[in-house]
């Protein structure tokens, strides 16, 4: 017979399905539809499309998505270009999303200067039909061709005061100091240098206002990265010189205490053959009373008959000494 368990276990709850099915992952589009349309409108404008040719809020998320998707098959390297060629200077560990936001904030139609792969991203994201085999005249005609009359005219109108504007001010107001600090490395092969645009570009780029407002923030930008550089690179100099001491007192300590141990071993050698003969003559001088008592050894030669005359006046001496009638 087996033994029964002490304890049961309880039956499971007849309400849990049979099969869990896992849940569903949200894609892209679902997280955009679920933002405010104001806030999917801001969205839009920042990724270059114009919110208000959208008549609801599906064809916006849509769009917003294809536009992410287009973003997302952009050179990189052609992105800073178009920045470079506008002045601007990508952020360090910027993704493509970031650098595309930066793009389509450039509104300039003065194309001189621009890579041609440069070109043809900034005609895809202002929304130019390529089918990918179009020459650099074609690429500069279909972004002219997107430009309307009465923003031809504004432009015009803000080039013609940004002339009079820089004709007035001087190219030497808005020229940086020269650098007193360490000459500048050279760029690798394939980097490219922010383009410094001229202030007639910026004002009919972005009005007279904001283009004087952006000339002197970069102007100031640039001083103070300059004064930082330099700065950097006398901390540098400052750093590399404490070293230096540093390195030459570790030398100088180093020499030091070898000195001092050479001094100390001569010293111990020196102590320890005074030392040896100082017992040396302690010895010597312990001894030399008792070797000076000690009898000297006879020089006298002896015949074969001293020694038997010797004995018999020694025992008559004794006789004598003991028996005085033997002497008579």
């Amino acid at each position: 017979m087996s033994q029964q368990p002490s304890e049961t276990t309880a039956p499971p709850p007849s309400n849990l399905p049979a099969v869990i099915a896992p849940q569903p992952t949200r894609g892209p589009s679902q997280q955009l539809g679920d933002l405010p349309l104001d806030e999917l409108q801001s969205i839009a404008d920042e990724f270059g499309l114009v919110s208000r040719d959208y008549k609801d809020k599906t064809a916006l998320v849509s769009a917003v998505h294809e536009r992410r998707q287009l973003i997302a098959s952009l050179d990189k390297a052609a992105l800073i270009d178009v920045l470079h060629w506008a002045g601007r200077q990508p952020m360090a560990g910027a993704s493509a999303e970031q650098l595309a936001i930066e793009v389509v904030q450039i509104k300039s139609m003065r194309f001189l200067g621009l890579s041609e792969r440069g070109l043809r991203v900034l005609a895809l994201l202002r929304g130019c039909d390529l089918t990918g085999d179009e020459s650099r005249d074609q690429l500069v005609d279909a972004l002219k061709s997107l430009e309307g009359f009465f923003s031809k005219m504004r432009r015009k109108t803000r080039g013609w005061l940004g002339k009079r504007v820089q004709k007035m001010m001087g190219d030497e107001t808005t020229a940086l100091p020269e650098s007193t600090g360490p000459a500048q490395p050279r760029l690798a092969v394939g980097e490219s240098k922010p383009r410094q645009q001229a202030l007639k570009e910026e004002i009919e780029e972005s009005g007279l206002f904001s283009g004087i407002a952006n000339r002197v923030k970069r102007q100031a930008d640039s001083y103070v990265n300059q004064k930082l550089d330099e700065i950097e690179a006398r901390i540098d100099r400052k750093l590399d010189e404490i070293d230096r001491r540093l390195a030459e007192w570790r030398d100088k300590e180093i020499a030091n205490r070898i000195r001092i141990l050479k001094i100390t071993l001569w010293a111990s050698v020196i102590v320890a053959i005074v030392s040896l003969i100082y017992s040396y003559i302690t010895v010597e001088v312990r001894q030399w009373p008792s070797n000076r008592n000690r009898p000297a050894p006879s020089t006298m030669r002896t015949s074969l008959t001293e020694p038997v005359n010797t004995t018999v006046s020694t025992a008559r001496t004794i006789a004598t000494r003991t028996n005085p009638s033997f002497e008579r």
